[in-house]
């Protein structure tokens, strides 16, 4: 999943936002932030981009 927040996360906000989400869908969730994700890829990976509002998983 790529993320983008107004205030940015720690690593360990990170790794925990990933475990909380793996439990709550069931599957193994990786998180990159948006400052992170490598130029070359960016074209590739906002064809494949579903976006979520804030509060969709609660």
């Amino acid at each position: 999943m790529l993320i983008d927040f107004e205030q940015e996360l720690n690593l360990l906000e990170i790794i925990g936002l990933e475990q909380e989400l793996t439990e709550i869908l069931g599957i193994q969730v990786d998180l990159i932030t948006l400052k992170s994700l490598n130029p070359r890829l960016k074209e590739y990976v906002e064809k494949d981009l579903t976006l979520l509002q804030p509060g969709v998983l609660k």
